[in-house]
């Protein structure tokens, strides 16, 4: 098989459990490493969070690099090196003990397709006519089902059903189960987190994959079909196309780089050739390829000893300050004891607009806005109160954390890095703009910013 294109459609979201107010759950899509991945956290406040983060960014790193061994190998050195990273900062961090993730990984080696999983995230094969769940089930339920204790309609009513038995670092060796399969022109995959399964039955899965829908569509069925059902976990799927198709119909959205931040809903579509010789790539490609090496060069920089504590301490914090960051940025209102709306800094700076204590109503209503994950409209707020008053230290804060949250991640750093200028005292607004330079592929003056972040007395 000289040369074969694949075709990818990815989503991933929170759900509508209120309950779960972040998305635990992360995808990779590496199309020049021919990788497809899954990852399911669950555990402490952000623990779940960091645990399948951890999964991204080791697979990332290692399947990026362009010297690599043998896939089946690799992959079993990779998933045991992510095991050891969770399950030693889960042991050091208080506030990650108990972490842990599943994962669910295909790798394409030449004419075959390596499966790989560890938990209840499943890998389906489907080969144009029947749809074939490649993985069992790690969990106390799949177990008696295969000990033939109990059956299969039992154990989709069970109360433990997603109770799982094993988890990349739950213990301090994981044992993973992998399997190779052969790959054809007719090969689909379909990687999922149990968000989808517990809604979506297998022979409603084989439905969807055989409606001939591009895999965008499909992963856009799932998630409708997840939420008219009560979309109770967070969910994530992957599906991929190997082979030209004819598909029923065409996905409407535009492309974007599959480069999924943090408890936010996505979706994209990549097609992709690649072969013995040279690989073409189609724009979709290049742009997750340049977000993939900004990935990349984070993770490694995170590893390196020296660079802000050392060693593991490093990463550990890292993890922390980035996990700190996200969740101000997206539940400021749940964790008021980081932002607040009490007086900042003086003069211009304060944004107040009135006395001390007290914050405008205009920003009031931008914050709102953001607030309400209507970041765009936040954005055109926060830009206009910046216009009357460029001076403002708050005004430039907000403006930089709604153009973050919209990837304009140049005028994120700008605004926030003004923000600081003028007020270097506003509560994490080095925590935000380390993220922003990570984000915008800048680790020199991301570490920078963290220095100054721990530095920076609490509020």
């Amino acid at each position: 098989m000289s040369t074969l294109k694949f075709t990818v459609g990815t989503v991933t979201d929170r759900g509508l459990n209120r309950k779960r107010t972040a998305n635990e759950d992360r995808l990779l899509v590496l199309p020049e490493s021919r990788l497809f991945l899954v990852a399911d956290g669950v555990g402490g406040r952000r623990g779940g969070q960091v645990a399948s983060q951890t999964v991204v960014d080791t697979f990332t790193e290692v399947f990026a690099a362009k010297a690599r061994g043998e896939v089946l190998p690799l992959l079993k050195q990779t998933v045991a090196r992510c095991n050891q990273s969770i399950y030693e900062a889960s042991l050091e961090v208080a506030e990650l003990e108990g972490m842990a993730t599943t994962v669910a990984v295909v790798a394409v080696d030449g004419a075959r397709a390596i499966i790989g999983h560890v938990g209840d995230s499943r890998v389906y094969r489907f080969d144009g006519r029947q749809l074939s769940c490649e993985t069992e089930d790690h969990s106390e339920v799949s177990e008696a089902v295969r000990a033939g204790v109990l059956s299969a309609s039992q154990a989709a009513r069970h109360p433990r059903r997603n109770i799982i038995n094993r988890a990349l670092g739950a213990e301090a060796e994981v044992e993973a189960d992998f399997k190779i399969v052969p790959l054809d022109a007719r090969t689909s995959f379909l990687l999922c987190s149990d968000g989808i399964t517990r809604h979506v039955s297998d022979t409603e899965l084989e439905g969807v994959m055989k409606s001939g829908a591009h895999p965008q569509g499909i992963c856009d069925q799932l998630k409708e079909m997840c939420f008219a059902r009560g979309a109770e976990d967070n969910l994530t799927a992957v599906v991929v196309d190997f082979g030209e198709r004819a598909y029923a119909e065409e996905p409407t959205r535009p492309a974007m780089a599959v480069s999924v931040p943090p408890a936010a809903a996505s979706s994209s579509r990549i097609n992709v050739e690649f072969g013995a010789g040279a690989e073409t790539e189609t724009d979709s490609a290049r742009l997750v390829k340049r977000q993939r090496q900004r990935t990349m060069n984070s993770s490694r920089q995170s590893a390196k000893s020296g660079s802000l504590l050392g060693g593991l301490a490093q990463l550990v914090v890292l993890l922390i300050l980035l996990g700190v960051a996200f969740a101000a940025g997206r539940y400021s209102d749940q964790i008021s004891a980081w932002i607040t709306d009490r007086h900042v800094g003086s003069g211009a700076s304060s944004g107040t607009g009135g006395g001390a204590g007290q914050v405008s109503p205009d920003l009031a209503a931008g914050r709102s806005l953001f607030g309400e994950r209507r970041y765009e409209k936040a954005r055109d707020s926060f830009a206009e109160l910046v216009r009357r008053d460029p001076n403002n230290a708050e005004y430039r804060y907000w403006l930089g954390r709604a153009y973050y949250e919209t990837q304009k991640y140049q005028d994120a750093v700008k605004h926030l890095k003004e923000a600081a200028r003028l007020d270097d005292k506003l509560p994490n607004v080095f925590v935000h703009l380390a993220l922003a330079y990570g984000a915008a592929g800048d680790r020199r003056n991301a570490d920078e910013s963290l220095r100054r972040a721990i530095a920076q007395p609490t509020p």
